[in-house]
């Protein structure tokens, strides 16, 4: 994980807003090389479309959403929804991360920040274009992040203010500089998740039983298609459901266990490369063993794997990159 601006390694895009002196020297460096070179084929490299009368406008490294409403509480959990409706040309590609947080000033005009909730990727993982990217947070909860949490998690009554934190990355989670814009049409909500029913628990519903012999599908990994009444179980699943994944033969060392790897993955959206995948991932547990046969179990919660499937589709895609998952199962709260 990387979320902060160090170690920044992505070259940044001729077409971005500049710093106004390096513009005018680039400029004075293109006409000179046009002299020097005159005759050469035109450059193929087009300039981004960018969103016009944007609704958010993200720079400066990051964006920050205020709310009055939830008030967020030690231990609640809350889901928070970016609907993106159209984005810059240039921007499928980046990671998303942030956090919930408040903004308090005593007496003498002083401010202060603090962390609710800590740091976090959406879902998808990365962004492939318009949709909705989504995260959960709990309130007292690290999460990924490296700084404190506010104790307790609870936003104070009067003299504070709510705020979503949202930071932008390009593909190596490497914090966008500064001088970055990105222009947005769409909007950013913040609700208390819906908990399960008082006096249930999570409980075993059913073993599922995948689907083998479509293209890339591998049978001894586990790679393979939730169909039929398979897919039908998930998407009549109950609020809160998860799907438990149990993962073994995985190869896990302290760098992928202590940034969370993903080893696995739910959901039928296509990345923009390899190693790009905008679904559920399925992430290495703090807990689990250092070792190259690592065996541990995870759960996806359901709602997050059904965003990852398009409406017209009537299946649901199990990968799997590292280990094996040759078991898996829906729970609910029963």
């Amino acid at each position: 994980m990387k979320n902060n601006s160090d170690g920044l390694k992505k070259a940044p895009l001729f077409f971005r807003q500049f710093n106004g002196l390096i513009v005018v020297f680039s400029a004075l460096l293109l006409v000179c090389a046009g002299m020097v070179m005159a005759g050469c084929a035109p450059s193929d490299v087009e300039p981004p479309v960018i969103v016009s009368d944007p609704d958010i406008i993200h720079e400066g490294g990051n964006y920050k959403h205020y709310f009055e409403t939830p008030m967020v509480e030690q231990g609640k959990t809350y889901t928070v929804k970016f609907m993106i409706t159209a984005c810059d040309s240039d921007f499928p590609g980046s990671t998303m991360g942030g956090k919930l947080c408040y903004k308090s000033r005593d007496d003498s005009g002083n401010t202060a920040e603090s962390i609710l909730s800590g740091w976090d990727w959406c879902v998808p993982g990365v962004v492939i274009g318009p949709g909705v990217y989504k995260w959960t947070f709990k309130a007292g909860e690290k999460n990924h992040d490296d700084k404190p949490i506010a104790s307790p998690a609870t936003t104070p009554e009067t003299g504070a203010e709510q705020y979503f934190l949202l930071v932008v990355q390009d593909s190596g989670q490497h914090v966008y500089p500064d001088y970055y814009r990105w222009n947005f049409k769409g909007y950013i909500t913040v609700v208390e998740k819906e908990m399960p029913p008082a006096g249930t628990t999570l409980q075993k519903t059913v073993e599922l039983q995948r689907t083998y012999g479509g293209s890339g599908h591998d049978s001894s990994k586990g790679i393979g298609n939730l169909e039929g009444e398979e897919f039908d179980k998930v998407k009549n699943a109950g609020p809160s459901a998860v799907l438990r994944f149990f993962v073994t033969d995985c190869d896990v060392d302290q760098q992928k266990r202590d940034e969370g790897w993903g080893v696995a993955s739910a959901g039928n959206l296509v990345g923009l490369s390899d190693d790009a995948n905008p679904n559920a991932i399925v992430k290495i547990p703090s807990n689990a063993s250092i070792s190259t046969s690592s065996s541990f179990e995870v759960d996806v919660p359901v709602e997050d794997a059904l965003d990852c499937v398009k409406p017209e589709e009537s299946h649901l895609f199990i990968n799997v990159w590292n280990g094996k998952v040759l078991k898996l199962e829906l729970w609910e709260y029963k």
